[in-house]
C-alpha cells in the first residue's frame, strides 16, 4: 500500500503556529523574530482558509439561516430544521459525485 504524502490540513496548520511560536523564542534579534513569526503565522492561516473551503457550514443570517461552503452560499432557510435538512440534502449530493 502506497504511503500518502498529503497531510491533514489542521495538523499542518497547527504545525505552522508551533513554528510561528517557536520563532518567538528563537535567539534572534526582535525583528528576525517578528518576522519569522508573521511568516509562519500568514501560512498557518492560509492552511487554515483552504481547510475550510469544503467544509459545508449552518451560519445564522438575520432571521435566516444560510448553507455555506466556503464564502459560497449554497441554500437559505427560514429554520434551523431546514437548514440541517438542506445540509443534509447537500452531503447526499456531494457523496454520490464523489
Amino acid at each position: 500500500m502506497k504511503q500518502s504524502h498529503i497531510r491533514n490540513p489542521s495538523t499542518h496548520a497547527a504545525a505552522w503556529k508551533a513554528r510561528a511560536f517557536a520563532a518567538l523564542r528563537a535567539d534572534s534579534s526582535l525583528s528576525v523574530r517578528l518576522r519569522r513569526y508573521s511568516d509562519a503565522m500568514a501560512r498557518a492561516r492560509e492552511i487554515e482558509a483552504g481547510d475550510n473551503a469544503s467544509v459545508l457550514q449552518i451560519r445564522p443570517v438575520g432571521g435566516m439561516w444560510r448553507v455555506c461552503q466556503g464564502d459560497a452560499v449554497l441554500a437559505f432557510a427560514a429554520s434551523y430544521r431546514a437548514a440541517c435538512q438542506s445540509l443534509a440534502t447537500l452531503e447526499a449530493k456531494e457523496a454520490r459525485h464523489a
